[in-house]
């Protein structure tokens, strides 16, 4: 069963044997503050209405694991709705209850230190394990959660979870692509790609695609000549236009982030950043001091820039080979199905 509190993307196709329970949508806007994604309705009703379905839908459904994406590192708004969830699945003593959580966490927050022991707290008191999708020998948890040494209950890292199996690399064509992730907060960066292209074009020689989003505000409109970059809202196979791409332009959200590592497309990073969000950014700056990306901070975000980048990445010599676990997937099944064998 999958309990799903945002909106569910248009084109994601969710498999046949999952039970897809889709929860009144909530979305941040930019200020970080919950609205309802469908309208205008008061959220603490929304909240209200969440709560009951997900505890109503795991009672029905008796799980022998329940893995929550990202609490308690982070959620910190949902955390009513989440507890509910595991109070509902605690009915059933056999329940394992697991904290699923990316390479790299916020660490902006005013009260940083009180939130990653809390953290710690909840850790302890709720769940049976942590699993890290990520490669410790690249980042590991502490880099970004101050109080590691407090947490009493296993932490296993699975590797990076990747969409879809590394395969030969095709032949990449002379095409930079713009990708702003699922839209809501890359107007700036299709923009400043948007002004860019008449000079990637000229200058480098190099086609670009860009891919808004399907939760673009508005589709933009070249017109700057007849011929123009070729833009999009969605593509179902992201990576496969990585691995056929010179250069891709993108956040730095996590699933960007492996695409282009798994991939090895030569890449261009801007990372979404905020006074309180610095994620991408962490993720952003690593993968710059490894040598796999250039970074370009928002604030200096401009065409030219873009293309400056892009000229840079050409002129350097072929990406070496980069180890890196991408098997997280498979790494994860089993490490839950080992956590569940010892309930």
């Amino acid at each position: 069963m999958l309990l799903s509190g945002g909106a569910i993307p248009p084109g994601l196709t969710i498999n046949p044997r999952i039970h897809a329970v889709q929860l009144p949508p909530l979305w941040m806007d930019t200020d970080n503050a919950l609205i309802d994604a469908n309208g205008d309705r008061d959220v603490e009703v929304i909240f209200a209405e969440r709560r009951l379905i997900a505890a109503r839908s795991v009672r029905m459904f008796l799980p022998d694991v329940v893995v929550i994406e990202m609490f308690p590192f982070g959620r910190k708004k949902f955390a009513a709705e989440v507890l509910a969830i595991i109070a509902a699945a605690r009915e059933e003593n056999r329940t394992r209850i697991i904290s699923s959580v990316r390479d790299v966490l916020v660490t902006k927050r005013r009260d940083q230190d009180r939130h990653d022991l809390r953290a710690a707290v909840t850790l302890n008191e709720n769940f049976d394990a942590v699993l890290v999708h990520s490669d410790q020998n690249l980042v590991k948890l502490d880099a970004t959660f101050s109080t590691l040494a407090k947490i009493e209950i296993p932490i296993y890292y699975t590797g990076y979870i990747s969409s879809t199996a590394r395969t030969k690399r095709p032949e990449r064509s002379r095409q930079i692509v713009v990708s702003a992730g699922g839209g809501r907060v890359g107007s700036e960066l299709v923009d400043a790609a948007l002004e860019s292209y008449p000079r990637i074009k000229r200058d480098l020689d190099l086609d670009m695609l860009i891919v808004t989003g399907p939760n673009a505000n508005d589709r933009p409109r070249y017109t700057k000549g007849d011929k123009g970059p070729e833009i999009v809202e969605f593509i179902d196979n992201l990576p496969s236009v990585f691995a056929r791409s010179m250069i891709s332009v993108s956040q730095c959200g996590y699933n960007t982030a492996v695409d282009v590592l798994k991939t090895r497309t030569p890449a261009i990073f801007v990372p979404y950043e905020t006074a309180s969000e610095d994620e991408q950014l962490r993720r952003a700056e690593l993968l710059a001091r490894k040598g796999r990306a250039v970074m370009l901070r928002q604030k200096l975000l401009t065409a030219d820039s873009i293309t400056h980048a892009a000229s840079g990445l050409l002129a350097r010599k072929q990406q070496e080979e980069f180890n890196i676990d991408l098997n997280g997937a498979l790494r994860s099944s089993d490490l839950i199905r080992e956590v569940h064998s010892r309930a």
